[in-house]
């Protein structure tokens, strides 16, 4: 998955699904439609995520499972527009479209299913702002779910703030939205 880049032409990569989505619909200037992604992780812990518009949505959805391995191939590789909105540690990402192959491999143990670079909660004052992080602790208190209303949606959200602590004795407030 490192070597990736979209001036490979021909690729197939062998990769373990950490995340499918759900299907969500689509509707813009281009027209309207449905779609899913899913982020794969390779045995060297190179992880890209991939996205299936429309046709492409309705044929591969049913047949990919999280956790599973599989061989991967023919999509286009372009760069990320937002990082904003990934936690995946790659400069390109893959649009699937009906021509690509996909196909079932042996399960691999060597592929992982998560990798996680934990952080205290103590440093988090010195992390830089916007970082994606990942924290190891246990919830000190959950309050109650309380519902405010969105004025960019215009609808109820619901959170949850919850209270975290770590073997720092740190603390730090952790809020949940919609349905974390």
């Amino acid at each position: 998955i490192h070597a990736l880049n979209p001036y490979s032409n021909r690729w197939t990569i062998k990769g373990r699904i950490t995340k499918k989505s759900d299907i969500r619909s689509w509707n813009n200037a281009k027209g309207t439609g449905t779609l899913f992604s899913i982020d794969v992780m390779d045995k060297d812990n190179g992880e890209i995520r991939g996205t299936f518009f429309k046709s492409a949505c309705d044929k591969f959805y049913p047949k990919l499972e999280e956790g599973g391995v599989y061989y991967l191939s023919g999509g286009k590789l372009k760069p990320v527009q937002n990082k904003q909105y990934t936690t995946i540690k790659n400069d390109y990402e893959i649009t699937f479209d009906d021509n690509s192959q996909i196909m079932e491999a042996p399960e691999d143990a060597a592929i992982s299913s998560n990798v996680y670079d934990f952080v205290k909660i103590d440093s988090l004052a010195t992390t830089e702002p916007g970082s994606t992080i990942d924290i190891l602790g246990f919830v000190k208190e959950a309050a109650d779910v309380s519902a405010i209303m969105s004025q960019k949606q215009g609808k109820e959200i619901f959170k949850r703030d919850l209270t975290i602590m770590d073997d720092t004795m740190t603390e730090v407030r952790l809020t949940l939205w919609g349905n974390s």
